[in-house]
């Protein structure tokens, strides 16, 4: 999308938090942007925010096992360990090891 809309004279540097400008950018440029550029960037900002959406509802589910679980309770207490790096190591590690700590 990047390299798209800097053909057109859109620019923006290469980071996620710099894709809001973007976005921003093609929403306000209407009658800057020919119809036919304006099409693929719709297109992906449609399905950006539907990822986006789909996302932080996996977001809250991973929220809601780490309470709800035991292993998620325990692996919350290591310091520096995420949600996903926990939820990997809950997922590969049997129910016997956590039954029973060392």
């Amino acid at each position: 999308m990047r390299a798209h809309l800097a053909e057109l004279g859109l620019v923006a540097n290469p980071n996620i938090a710099n894709l809001a400008t973007l976005v921003h950018q093609v929403l306000s440029a209407e009658g800057d942007l020919p119809r036919y550029a304006r099409a693929t960037p719709e297109i992906l900002i449609r399905q950006i925010g539907a990822f986006s959406d789909e996302i932080s509802v996996l977001d809250q589910q991973l929220r809601a096992w780490r309470i709800e679980n035991e292993a998620g309770r325990r692996l919350a207490a290591i310091p520096s360990l995420g949600i996903v790096t926990a939820t990997a190591v809950a997922a590969t590690v049997t129910v016997a090891a956590w039954a029973h700590p060392p």
